[in-house]
């Protein structure tokens, strides 16, 4: 019998070469750890070579499959044309790259060319030919993308990255790591182009500074704590293989992690960890997936934990029922019937939907039913899940409940634990404490006062997360005096989901579009001066004390919940921060010591020493035994003269220029028309230096706001007056002291004023 050629159209059946249980593209990027994005394509007209143009959409954007959808709904791309939802997996910086075969060959062929591709994952090409995923650490950098560059073959080395469809079938089950000699076997004239260095001493520069460059880990840690704790020994002893994998512990500022590791090792030292840490591992090329292949040599514990943190992906594949895509789907989506809202809760990050909206998200989404012939049938499982599903996940209302025994049974609660609470196990650092209070007693210029009352505030937002004190902490220095220090330490030890970063007062919190302000606890203002705040002052006063906040989902209703919102800010603008007057309830301004500014190098030991889970816990633990902090709300705020001296520059002006007018006008009545004391008022203002801005009506409406019984005001044809007591306004000023004689002054004027 002659043999059958397993091509692009059989290799389906094949029964060799299929897995026993269906694999996708997701269960690839699962199981590498590939950074990756959801992007639409659709195709339309035609190239030079005939083939179909490719239009992305989403590209960096980070969409998820049902936000493309909407996008493309926006853009108004024709339903007639052809299009498919594919992953752009990124392979730079990646333990694996893809060898592209371009041709319609047979994979058996391919196999006998290059046996040593058998068993490592591949998938079908977008059009025509294969995949290869592979892997080699030492060769990944040296070799740049080039067409046709295959020996025998038509195809390509892909090693930035690449597009996928997200249904496409994956075949095999591991990765083959391919030796130089693969690799001499594979390509033409062997190495190809190498990556072109024309400035060493500048990409020297470039890796010492991006060496603190430190990247944000926005996965499990405690996942992450025990795959790095999986890595066998063997990678541990070996310099090469350690100082990579510390080199990226240090990229993510796990130092703590790095140590624990290293420990493995018999050549362990803590003196030369420290060096090496600091002065080494410099190797900025690699990522955090590199680390699990590392772990992946102890395979069956790797697998164990990853079965341990598997996060359900509920995209729905191929032969399951409605009721298993209902169960995945009931742990992130539900409905709350009060406000007729549907919700997706992920990654404590909490997005509302309209019944619409939320029914077009997810029109794609089915389930199979069999039919009484046996055949398959697809079924549309939004609208059942919606209008006929006994079993919905719903609530009567949602809310925030920082104290679980406030949340009545029938609301879902958005409130979540902070990080640091969830870190049990570690070992006291008083050393760290002390570098942490000094840096935030330098903040505080050293005020013993100020110095305490910023430890109790940051101790009652732990401890009593729902009381709201509603006081702003705003630190005001030069650039680089450390602030932002401080705000990454709390950061670290609440929880990226429970801060909000915003330099836009206006429109994210005061604005109409809030809606990050619904998962955030602690709000950090950055550079929130007085002129991000001049002319919504009483909104945003309101917005730090008000129980309750209304949230702005931007196209949907909107929605009212309980607020325990924190704030605390930073400016650099040392001569008008932000607005303060005499006996404010609301604010602490607290002008920083300059000292740190320019030392670089404190910055960067400072990071290292607030990245350690062990520092943020035992800073945790010394704020949360601060003595009476259940009184806090109670205190008064520290005075300092810093915030005396800018009370002072927003004082209102009119009172003290009725007083100075009172004791040193020259005029000879006492009936004063408006518009000649506005004229008065103004010139006043600019012999002082004051910059206030008032309208003619607004200044009359202060005068009377005053309550003074030595002013009344007397409407006339010609317009307002104003009648002055001088004898009844000097006791009410209460100064003896003046040195002019006692006058009666009259003046009028004709005002078309009609306040």
């Amino acid at each position: 019998m002659e043999k059958q050629l397993l091509t692009k159209k059989n290799v389906y059946n094949n029964n060799n070469l299929n897995n026993m249980e269906k694999l996708t593209i997701e269960d690839l990027i699962d199981d590498l750890e590939l950074k990756n994005e959801f992007i639409y394509v659709y195709l339309q007209g035609e190239n030079k070579e005939g083939k179909l143009i490719k239009h992305p959409i989403g590209i960096n954007k980070n969409y998820q499959d049902l936000e493309i959808l909407e996008l493309c709904e926006k853009k108004n791309i024709p339903d007639n044309v052809e299009f498919y939802i594919a992953r752009r997996i990124h392979l730079d910086n990646q333990p694996c790259l893809v060898i592209d075969i371009d041709q319609d060959i047979p994979l058996e062929d391919i196999y006998t060319l290059y046996p040593f591709l058998q068993n490592t994952y591949y998938t079908e090409g977008n059009s025509i030919g294969f995949h290869f995923y592979i892997s080699n650490f030492d060769l990944k950098d040296k070799i740049v993308r080039k067409q046709d560059c295959i020996n025998s073959l038509k195809g390509d080395f892909i090693n930035d990255n690449i597009w996928e469809k997200i249904d496409k079938p994956l075949y095999n089950k591991e990765i083959n790591e391919l030796t130089e000699e693969n690799l001499k076997t594979i390509f033409k004239d062997y190495p190809i182009d190498f990556v072109k260095n024309k400035n060493k001493k500048k990409e020297l520069k470039l890796k010492q500074e991006l060496q603190y460059a430190y990247a944000e880990y926005k996965g499990d840690y405690n996942e992450l704590e025990e795959i790095v704790l999986n890595i066998p020994r063997k990678h541990i002893d070996n310099y090469e293989d350690w100082i990579k994998i510390i080199s990226i512990l240090k990229k993510y500022n796990f130092k703590d992690l790095a140590e624990e590791i290293s420990m493995k090792s018999k050549k362990f030292k803590k003196e030369q960890f420290d060096f090496d840490y600091e002065k080494k591992a410099t190797f900025i090329d690699y990522n955090i997936s590199t680390l699990f292949w590392y772990s992946k040599q102890n395979r069956e514990k790797y697998d164990r934990i990853k079965k341990k943190y598997n996060k359900v992906n509920i995209t729905i594949q191929n032969g399951i029922s409605f009721e298993e895509v209902n169960k995945e789907f009931n742990k992130t989506h539900f409905k709350i019937i009060n406000k007729s809202l549907y919700c997706r809760y992920e990654n404590n990050e909490i997005i509302f939907f309209k019944p619409v909206s939320f029914k077009d998200a997810y029109e794609h989404k089915y389930y199979e039913t069999k039919t009484t012939e046996g055949n398959i049938e697809l079924s549309p499982f939004i609208k059942k899940w919606m209008t006929c599903n006994p079993t919905i996940r719903f609530y009567d209302d949602i809310n925030i409940y920082p104290n679980e025994k406030d949340c009545p049974s029938n609301h879902f609660n958005i409130w979540t634990k902070f990080d640091i609470e969830l870190v049990n196990e570690y070992k006291e650092d008083t050393e760290s404490l002390h570098r942490i209070l000094h840096h935030i007693k330098i903040l505080c210029n050293y005020c013993e006062d100020t110095y305490e009352y910023v430890l109790d505030w940051l101790a009652h937002m732990f401890l009593y997360p729902e009381e709201k004190i509603g006081i702003l902490l705003l630190l005001v220095s030069q650039e680089g005096a450390g602030k932002g220090l401080l705000f990454q330490l709390i950061k670290f030890m609440l929880g990226q989901s429970k801060v909000f970063e915003t330099s836009n007062i206006a429109r994210d919190i005061i604005g109409d579009h809030n809606a990050p302000m619904a998962n955030a606890y602690l709000v950090i203002l950055d550079e929130a001066d007085y002129k991000q705040t001049k002319g919504g002052d009483g909104i945003f006063k309101n917005i730090i004390t008000e129980p309750t906040i209304i949230i702005n989902p931007k196209g949907k209703d909107q929605i009212t919940v309980n607020s325990y919102h924190r704030y605390i800010g930073s400016t650099n603008n040392i001569d008008c921060p932000m607005k303060t007057v005499k006996g404010d309830r609301r604010k602490l301004i607290i002008r920083c010591s300059d000292e740190l500014c320019g030392n670089k190098k404190y910055g960067k030991e400072l990071y290292t020493i607030i990245s350690s889970k062990r520092t943020q816990k035992t800073f945790y633990n010394y704020l949360i035994k601060r003595p009476n902090i259940d009184l806090f709300k109670s205190r008064d705020i520290p005075q300092n003269t810093y915030q005396q001296d800018i009370q002072f520059q927003f004082e209102e002006p009119v009172k003290d220029f009725i007083k100075y007018f009172v004791y040193n006008t020259d005029k000879e009545y006492n009936i004063i028309g408006s518009a000649y004391l506005f004229k008065d008022f103004k010139d006043y203002l600019q012999q002082e230096n004051i910059k206030f801005e008032y309208t003619h009506k607004g200044f009359s409406g202060k005068i009377l706001n005053l309550n003074l019984k030595g002013i009344t005001k007397e409407r006339k044809t010609h317009g307002v007056d104003f009648i002055f007591d001088f004898d009844m306004l000097k006791n009410e000023f209460n100064d003896h002291d003046s040195k002019l004689n006692n006058k009666n002054y009259c003046m009028s004027d004709t005002d078309s004023d009609t306040e």
